[in-house]
């Protein structure tokens, strides 16, 4: 008996004080994690969204869509460019981005900007040909990066020739692609606009338009080969209808106003007073609208104030001047690094006989200037304090400043301030480029006559805005800014 009870004695298990430490350190875990998650939410639970959610390829698009929407090409440009960095394989993409910074370069104020910006949409356009060789979109839009990029005044006329005639070959290719391609006809019809095909040109932008009314680029197009053939008024019609398609593309309306001061300049105030007055009031509203436009979305582009200013310079009334130098002086505090702006203040100083204004502008634009010299220019010391201007090279676009700049240092030129030597040079180096050019030859012998000239003849008239002018040599006396007219490049005012 005492065996048995033995073997069917219940005995209690000992508690391991190990196993007890271990329990508790569980449930303590376990506590603390649910306090984490319910009340102090310093842990999140499993599949909970993250708090600044990681962006999709999509977003992106969808913000550069609306950024080009809005006018802001720039920052387009960069949501773009994330896009494809998610997505490094896709033609339209590409093309797309390469397209938006051949826009882009339409609101850039010098020809090396605009260079510049055309050399990175090709290299977009190479790509995009490279990925989809049967892409009619890459063929089409690589089409129109190389026509802008033919009309810069940089390029050589051998190098201009190549890229258009490149440029055809893209078009042509675009075209058998996908013949409804509506914007690879419309670039094809602004490439033979271009080589002064203009019959041809209309023909195949009218077939554009048969295949897509609603699109912005045949709209401008078909303006741009309208203006090649002298139609303003229609041209004006297209490109407001292109607006009315993207209404907050400021280069649109830089064209509509330069065309509207085309016909101002071509109507006779003898034969019709009022729709003269009219073309002008037209284009500077267009000007302010583009201003507008930029002032609203927070960009800083000088172009509309530059066009505003040339606009008032190139009519010349009562109190013009004075507004065009407010106009340009604005456009240099959005840009005061941009040479050629101080360059257009110089020509506008010398048309209202601010002789001394007009060297000042014209030293920063073609000598080059540092911070002091730039913000007296710019009647404007209080910012961009540390801002110098580097010198613009002679070339066909800087030509006018360059004679303008000499003629006026030599009509200034006294025995107590001698600013012949400085002319000398500038004749000097007209002489060299240009010696062959009877218009430019002229202007640079009348400098050199005036400088030449006997001391007395050279004594100047302090310069308040009034009174007799010094002599100066004459065509260049007072030049103007040439009227520009809508182009390829987006010619800015």
């Amino acid at each position: 008996m005492p065996r048995q009870r033995t073997i069917f004695l219940k005995t209690k298990p000992r508690s391991s004080p190990y196993r007890i430490l271990v329990w508790m350190g569980l449930i303590l875990a376990g506590f603390m994690t649910i306090r984490g998650i319910t009340i102090d939410h310093t842990i999140q639970p499993f599949f909970s969204p993250t708090p600044t959610p990681t962006r999709t390829m999509r977003s992106y698009q969808q913000e550069a869509d609306t950024y080009f929407k809005i006018g802001n090409l720039e920052q387009a440009i960069v949501s773009y460019k994330e896009v494809i960095r998610q997505n490094p394989d896709s033609v339209d993409l590409l093309a797309q981005l390469a397209r938006i910074e051949v826009y882009s370069s339409a609101s850039m104020s010098t020809d090396q900007q605009k260079l510049d910006r055309l050399n990175q949409a090709l290299q977009y356009a190479d790509q995009a040909v490279a990925l989809g060789p049967e892409s009619s979109t890459a063929h089409a839009v690589r089409a129109f990066v190389l026509d802008w990029l033919s009309s810069n005044k940089l390029l050589t006329p051998v190098d201009s020739e190549k890229d258009l005639e490149e440029g055809e070959n893209e078009a042509t290719r675009a075209t058998q692609l996908d013949p409804n391609n509506a914007e690879a006809l419309a670039y094809s019809a602004e490439i033979l606009a271009d080589r002064q095909q203009w019959i041809r040109a209309e023909q195949v932008v009218q077939q554009a338009l048969d295949r897509d009314p609603n699109s912005m680029d045949v709209h401008r197009i078909y303006g741009y080969v309208l203006t090649t053939l002298a139609q303003y008024e229609q041209a004006i019609t297209e490109y407001q209808k292109a607006s009315a398609i993207n209404p907050n593309l400021t280069f649109l309306y830089i064209d509509i106003g330069q065309l509207q001061r085309l016909l101002w300049s071509k109507t006779s105030a003898d034969v019709d007073p009022k729709k003269k007055d009219g073309y002008f009031t037209d284009a500077m509203q267009s000007f302010q609208k583009a201003a507008n436009i930029n002032n609203n979305i927070n960009v800083q582009d000088p172009i509309p104030y530059m066009a505003m200013a040339r606009s008032l310079a190139q009519r010349g009334d009562l109190g013009d001047f004075f507004m065009s130098q407010l106009y340009m002086k604005q456009a240099l505090q959005l840009d005061p690094t941009n040479p050629d702006t101080y360059a257009q203040l110089g020509i506008i100083y010398q048309q209202s006989r601010n002789f001394e204004g007009a060297i000042e502008a014209f030293q920063c634009a073609l000598d080059g200037c540092d911070a002091q010299t730039s913000c007296d220019v710019r009647r404007d010391c209080s910012t961009n304090t540390t801002t110098t201007v580097k010198s613009m090279e002679l070339s066909d676009t800087t030509l006018t400043y360059y004679y303008s700049y000499g003629s006026v240092l030599a009509g200034m030129s006294t025995p107590g301030n001698n600013y012949c030597s400085r002319a000398s040079k500038i004749f000097t180096l007209l002489r060299s480029k240009y010696g062959r050019d009877t218009n430019v030859m002229a202007i640079v012998q009348a400098g050199e006559s005036i400088c030449s000239a006997p001391a007395p003849a050279q004594t100047a008239t302090p310069l308040t805005g009034t009174g007799t002018p010094p002599t100066q040599p004459a065509p260049a006396s007072t030049p103007t800014l040439p009227a520009l007219q809508p182009s390829p490049t987006g010619a800015g005012g």
